[in-house]
């Protein structure tokens, strides 16, 4: 940031660091960019300002007004070149998790290893070492994103019970709620998967004549309006799905 009056020039240059709380996906590099022009810049905008005015307060010159950062002002520009990120050292990949023994000495506990994709712990020890830990991990692992990670997955995973022993009474209408979800999703899939046996049973009677052929013309009237009466069944149940869908 520079200003200047009829005395001099006053110049600040400032290098901020930001520390990004988990890898940057390899789909979206221009995150960061967006980060620093509009959270990063002018978050440290205004101590580079404060910097420039003390700068001048302390040369007894005033300074003419310094700049204001508005939305817009700032914009990142691309290299040319796509930059291309080191390898993570292996040597910080994995490590040894030690501690002090009465005597004072370094006693290894646990050793662990990181993901260098992620960031994340994949492992505690050799193979088969921590049964324990690894499978702590393998349920970690098998958690599904933050946003779908709520009552109704915690009940399809460990029962209602289970789940209202942990919450107790100040959750009950939260659980009823969402037992009452998984009761409408089981039966909305239940009833499905017979609309779709029954579409399938439809089609198989209509190709096959044998049964038309082998009955008189009354019972064959009466399969023929089940038939349409099952099929109109189905057709208004794909009517239901195509405007519940969302």
């Amino acid at each position: 940031m520079e200003t200047c009056n009829a005395y001099g020039t006053f110049l600040v240059d400032g290098e901020a660091i930001f520390d990004l709380p988990a890898p940057v996906a390899p789909d979206a590099p221009d995150i960061v960019a967006r980060f620093t022009e509009q959270v990063g810049a002018p978050a440290v905008f205004p101590y580079l300002r404060a910097a420039v005015a003390t700068l001048a307060a302390q040369l007894a010159v005033p300074a003419f007004p310094l700049p204001v950062l508005r939305p817009g002002d700032l914009e990142v520009a691309q290299q040319d070149q796509p930059v291309i990120e080191d390898q993570p050292s292996e040597f910080f990949m994995h490590g040894v998790v030690a501690r002090i023994a009465d005597d004072g000495s370094q006693q290894a506990v646990a050793e662990f290893f990181v993901d260098e994709q992620t960031g994340r712990l994949t492992r505690i020890g050799g193979e088969g070492q921590t049964p324990d830990a690894d499978a702590l991990l393998d349920v970690l692992a098998e958690l599904p994103p933050p946003e779908e990670l709520g009552l109704d997955w915690m009940i399809r995973q460990y029962g209602e019970e289970t789940v209202r022993a942990s919450f107790g009474e100040d959750a009950a209408a939260e659980i009823d709620e969402a037992v009452a979800h998984i009761a409408a999703e089981d039966a909305f899939t239940a009833l499905n998967e017979a609309i779709n046996s029954l579409s399938t049973h439809i089609d198989a009677a209509r190709t096959s004549g044998e049964v038309l052929h082998r009955i008189g013309p009354s019972e064959g009237s009466d399969l023929t309006a089940l038939l349409n009466a099952a099929e109109s069944v189905c057709n208004n149940w794909d009517l239901v799905r195509s405007v519940t869908a969302d």
